[in-house]
């Protein structure tokens, strides 16, 4: 599905129009997921897409393809607040409930997720009616995310995202912009993650517990980088039983 007619900063030279890919779930009224693969802001990694988990808990979900390299900000962050905007706009159609959307990521797609988590309604460039509609997500799901994208980030995330501006390292860097009153979020990450430095979900707890915003961290002990719903680690894969508590616990499910 198209989520622009006009898209901004797009380059024929360089292509890639970004675009969301629905499964729906039955029922009228559900709660629904965005998800942002990760790939380094420079492919789109499909394992991490989520939606079969997500749709067996009864969530319908979108997958969003937004623009990686050579696009740098602000090209992937208004993609993903057009998402958010344009599943909220379009909420009776899609059986959705628009005070129950998820945004969900993994790696850099974590980063993208945070950044449309914790940043709100910025983000604004087309004008028209559905620009109006707020992004704020009511919810966040992390794995194993880039958080900062200047201390213990993932290179080549910071560098693809910000075009090499250390302005937008420092704007995008998440952990130093939480705020009270953002809505609820799950985290999880690896101590042995060999890309993605797990001080990155520590440092965004830190900072959520100072802000009292509520946060829900999970550390394991072991584990590569991007490992997905991990279903060949059971002591890992158990992330997914927690998130569905996590789920239920917020009346998200």
């Amino acid at each position: 599905m198209k989520i622009y007619e006009k898209i901004p900063f797009f380059d024929e030279n360089k292509g890639g129009e970004p675009y969301i890919t629905p499964y729906l779930s039955e029922g009228e009224n559900n709660c629904c997921v965005i998800v942002c693969p990760g790939g380094g802001y420079e492919v789109l990694a499909e394992h991490e897409e989520y939606h079969e988990f997500f749709n067996r808990l009864g969530l319908s979900v979108f997958v969003l393809n937004y623009r990686l390299k050579p696009y740098s900000y602000p090209c992937q962050f208004l993609d993903v607040q057009r998402a958010v905007r344009f599943v909220r706009f379009n909420a009776e159609r899609l059986r959705i409930n628009p005070e129950k959307i998820l945004i969900a990521g993994s790696s850099a797609g974590g980063h993208l997720s945070a950044c449309a988590w914790c940043f709100g309604d910025e983000g604004k460039e087309n004008g028209d009616e559905i620009d109006k509609v707020s992004s704020k997500v009511n919810g966040a799901v992390l794995c194993y995310p880039v958080i900062s994208l200047v201390e213990h980030t993932h290179q080549g995330s910071s560098d693809n995202f910000s075009g090499g501006d250390d302005e937008i390292r420092e704007k995008f860097s998440v952990q130093k912009h939480i705020k009270s009153g953002l809505s609820p979020i799950f985290v999880w990450h690896t101590i042995t993650d060999n890309a993605v430095d797990v001080e990155n979900s520590l440092m965004l707890a830190e900072s959520c517990h100072k802000n009292d915003v509520p946060a829900e961290l999970h550390i394991f002990p072991y584990g590569w980088h991007g490992m997905g719903t991990a279903e060949e680690l059971p002591h890992i894969h158990q992330w997914t039983s927690l998130l569905k508590n996590w789920l239920k616990e917020y009346k998200f499910i």
